[in-house]
């Protein structure tokens, strides 16, 4: 383990400081390294990982008593007592995404259970991930049973399948409306289109992004047409700027995964309460893309 206060690595079950009845203190943030310390001997004092905490929590304190380590449970994991309570709430430090609106775009059934199923899904696949939410979590929020899910989605894979669906075929819709008569202010509007996305539908980004991978090859296929649909715009727009000499980029794909990253995390911490409209985000957002792209490049 490493001694955050110096620097110095332990050896498991060794400190570099005697055992006392008062031992040394290393503030630490990781479970493992928690059991390390207090296996050595070495107090510990647990830093939360919220930027909003005062810096001197996790500082270095001789007068603070040792913490006794547990084991910790998993992220994912639940106790049996918990069940029955159904999934608890995130708290706010640790949510991935700010946002807790859960919204599809407009022609997506809402209405009936089916549509209920859809939204709950949303917003616990934004939160706790694919694998983090049950069946049983889903009926729970959806104030339904198990079985009546089923009679609307053969599986659970079924309704990520539906919502990553909507959700790429939404952002690809906006890539293709999106104008511009030459390379530059088409990558504008391919950029503002890209993150109005991300700001407008947050929940549906996020899970339209990073829950895809749980889905089955046959099922994630669509969906990845769909983005190397969409990623292609981005390049041969890149491509047409550099052969017009208004763009300056060593290699367009990486540039496109640059833009299209950056653009994507706009979908984690925005959120309606923010000073900023998601019109302003995009505007903003698509004089960074020119800067990328080497825009007034000398």
């Amino acid at each position: 383990m490493i001694d955050r206060s110096s620097g110095f690595r332990l050896a498991a079950g060794r400190s570099r400081y005697p055992v006392a009845a008062d031992p040394p203190v290393a503030p630490v943030s990781g479970f493992g390294e928690r059991a390390e310390a207090a296996r050595a001997g070495v107090a510990v004092v647990i830093a939360p990982l919220s930027a909003s905490v005062p810096k001197e929590i996790g500082r270095i304190d001789p007068g603070a008593e040792p913490v006794p380590w547990a084991p910790a449970r998993g992220h994912n994991e639940t106790m049996a007592s918990d069940r029955s309570a159904g999934p608890t709430a995130i708290p706010v430090e640790q949510r991935r995404i700010v946002a807790n609106e859960a919204r599809l775009p407009p022609g997506v059934m809402l209405e009936g259970t089916q549509g209920r199923i859809l939204c709950e899904a949303l917003r616990l696949f934004a939160e706790r991930g694919f694998y983090g939410t049950s069946i049983r979590d889903l009926a729970q929020a959806c104030g339904i049973r198990s079985a009546t899910l089923y009679a609307h989605f053969p599986t659970k894979e079924h309704v990520l399948a539906e919502l990553v669906r909507v959700g790429h075929e939404n952002h690809y819709a906006r890539l293709l409306g999106a104008g511009g008569t030459d390379p530059v202010s088409r990558l504008r509007a391919l950029v503002r289109a890209h993150v109005l996305a991300h700001a407008e539908y947050p929940l549906l980004a996020v899970v339209a992004d990073n829950e895809l991978h749980a889905l089955s090859p046959e099922m994630a296929a669509p969906a990845l047409l769909i983005r190397a649909d969409g990623r292609q715009l981005l390049i041969d727009t890149l491509d047409a700027g550099v052969e017009a000499g208004v763009f300056h980029v060593p290699d367009s794909f990486l540039a496109t995964t640059a833009i299209s990253g950056m653009g994507m995390r706009v979908a984690n911490w925005y959120d309606r309460g923010l000073p900023y409209t998601p019109e302003e985000i995009a505007d903003t957002y698509a004089e960074f893309a020119l800067r990328v792209a080497g825009v007034g490049h000398l």
